[in-house]
């Protein structure tokens, strides 16, 4: 890299423009084991979160699970795309207990987003587990 920009300094000499191209290309090529380079092309289509409820509220009938697979197909609706583009799925959960396990996954599975495929191109899922006291602070609660 620092070869190239070196070379970029030339100027007009012939080969400024050509060099000044291929590094603008190098700089948008993932980083890849695999023998050819490609395009790393990541969008985040949209994002919804699930509504806000009370302790014993109308929704606490409604396992967390439910109320994610809901938010995922509203943001599939709101983004307008089909269900087979959905590659990746982010969700957060505070308190996960009772809920059983990989919350996420079965989230993206009651949205209808992995189902059917049994190829190994499955919707890579992530779950993030972050309790924070934005709202409540140390010794004045």
């Amino acid at each position: 890299m620092a070869g190239l920009a070196a070379l970029l300094r030339c100027g007009a000499h012939g080969r400024g423009p050509l060099l000044r191209r291929q590094m603008q290309e190098i700089r948008y090529v993932e980083r890849s084991y695999a023998s050819k380079p490609t395009l790393n092309e990541v969008v985040i289509a949209s994002a919804t979160r699930t509504p806000i409820g009370s302790f014993l509220g109308c929704l606490s009938s409604l396992p967390a699970t439910k109320l994610g697979s809901i938010a995922i197909q509203g943001a599939i609706e709101k983004a307008g795309i089909p269900k087979e583009e959905v590659k990746e799925a982010y969700m957060g959960n505070v308190l996960q207990g009772g809920e059983g396990q990989a919350p996420t996954r079965q989230a993206v599975l009651g949205a209808g987003c992995d189902g059917g495929r049994w190829d190994g191109e499955h919707v890579q899922r992530s779950l993030r587990n972050e309790q924070r006291g934005n709202t409540i602070r140390r010794g004045k609660a």
